[in-house]
């Protein structure tokens, strides 16, 4: 009798455990956008009157890591990086995406990790496509990586290719006159056909690299940080990345992460993201607000905001 009821209390405690690991696993919902959100309308339209003879490597351009990564709740607290959706960061002023791409019953999807944010590809497009529209003085730089699950190839050219004259897919870094209510596509997936600004063969955490023998790429991507006493080794290389990019040549595209993470449990990955964004982005605003003009490059940001996005490409316009 004692045994038949161990037995009983036993499965309970089980079936609530596993209870509590499902709701862990898959309670979770989009990031909760503000009603009141009012943005300057400047950000919408800050690429207006820059010189659209000079390289899209000329300029400072914001950014965001892990564009789509908009999800929370339970395990999607460990991926979560923005509080914006893609639309909302479009008219804070963000020109450059950072999209991680799985495929999920044929359709490709946002995904950090094996996380899918359930986002679909296709209606960040048509976000983008209802931005140029009506703001044409702008361009958008689409970098897309593979991240989760089977080739994206195939499905992911479809999509581009109905994208038409839309999609500049030169390995060239364009003058921003040419990809004005443009879409520049950044490439960091394996591709025979060679669409793109080529980032897949060469890109590391930090680097140098050449496009077509005529153009650089220079990234800085220090993202692993073993715990917080690495924090200022990252701002470092961010600071150092800032600097480099004010002295490097006009065909010298610049790609600065100024996102890391810390494992709560070392040597996993089991991110910590805002411990380190909440380091990391007062520094970057003290740091710009003494050096407010230069050519700064592609800066990405976890959690962007209109702020941050300014301070960034404001230093376009400073005489």
């Amino acid at each position: 009798m004692k045994k038949h009821r161990f037995i009983k209390i036993f499965g309970c405690i089980i079936l609530l455990l596993l209870i509590v690991v499902l709701l862990f696993l898959f309670n979770n919902y989009p990031t909760r956008q503000e009603i009141d959100f009012s943005p300057n309308q400047l950000s919408s339209e800050w690429m207006k009157d820059l010189d659209g003879n000079k390289l899209i490597s000329e300029f400072s351009i914001p950014g965001s890591h892990d564009s789509g990564a908009i999800r929370k709740g339970g395990i999607y607290n460990l991926g979560h990086d923005q509080n914006l959706f893609i639309n909302r960061q479009l008219k804070v002023g963000v020109r450059f995406f950072d999209l991680r791409l799985g495929l999920k019953d044929d359709e490709l999807m946002i995904y950090h990790g094996f996380l899918n944010e359930k986002v679909y590809f296709k209606d960040i497009l048509k976000d983008f496509r209802y931005f140029l529209e009506e703001n044409p003085t702008e361009t958008i730089l689409m970098c897309i990586k593979k991240e989760h699950g089977d080739d994206i190839g195939k499905s992911l050219h479809q999509i581009l290719d109905e994208l038409g004259n839309l999609l500049y897919k030169n390995n060239t870094i364009p003058k921003l006159n040419d990809v004005r209510g443009k879409i520049v596509l950044v490439r960091r997936f394996e591709d025979n056909q060679e669409y793109g600004i080529n980032l897949y063969g060469g890109f590391q955490d930090s680097t140098t690299f050449d496009i077509n023998g005529d153009y650089n790429i220079h990234v800085q991507d220090y993202y692993y940080l073993e715990d917080k006493s690495y924090l200022d080794t990252k701002w470092n290389e961010i600071k150092n990345c800032l600097i480099y990019s004010t002295t490097s040549s006009a065909n010298t595209l610049v790609i600065n992460f100024t996102s890391a993470y810390i494992p709560i449990i070392k040597g996993t990955p089991t991110p910590l993201i805002k411990v380190v964004s909440d380091y990391i982005h007062p520094l970057i605003k003290e740091y710009l607000s003494n050096n407010s003009k230069g050519n700064y490059g592609i800066v990405l940001f976890d959690y962007v905001d209109e702020e941050l996005s300014s301070i960034i490409y404001n230093s376009n316009f400073v005489s």
